[in-house]
């Protein structure tokens, strides 16, 4: 008889955690299925570049970093120049991203065409003019000794 009762004691201690779990294991889950989803709206709809670069300027290759943080919050029509203050949290829209920056956006994007190309067509064959002229995109000078 005592066996029983300790069995209904350990067994009705089980079952009571389970019961006090349970519902803090489904808002878990809930929560998570909501932070993908908002992760998934915010990755789609509200974009980024961010980066650093020598290419895209009129200095020599290597001279000036530019460091730039663009956002677009239409899906990618407009793009602004913004600074994030990470310690007072704040974000500053500096301007449109071809005002504060001009040609770093266009720049920016045929290096993206760049990789694109060599994406589909292999590496860069200097004899034929295609790949020539999808290096020349980029603002590259082929120079042929």
């Amino acid at each position: 008889m005592l066996l029983l009762i300790a069995s209904c004691l350990v067994l009705g201690f089980f079952f009571s955690l389970f019961l006090g779990l349970l519902p803090w294991q489904i808002y878990e889950k809930n929560e998570v299925e909501k932070l993908q989803r908002d992760a998934n709206y915010t990755d789609t709809t509200y974009l980024r570049k961010s980066g650093a670069t020598t290419l895209c300027q009129d200095a020599p290759m290597g001279e000036k970093w530019i460091n730039y943080d663009f956002r677009s919050w239409d899906a990618g029509k407009n793009w602004y120049a913004v600074d994030y203050n990470m310690d007072e949290e704040t974000l500053d829209i500096l301007g449109k991203a071809e005002e504060v920056y001009p040609g770093l956006m266009s720049c920016l994007s045929s290096w993206d065409n760049l990789t694109d190309y060599v994406s589909k067509n292999g590496s860069i064959d200097p004899t034929n003019p295609k790949d020539l002229k999808a290096l020349e995109g980029t603002g590259l000078e082929v120079v042929k000794k």
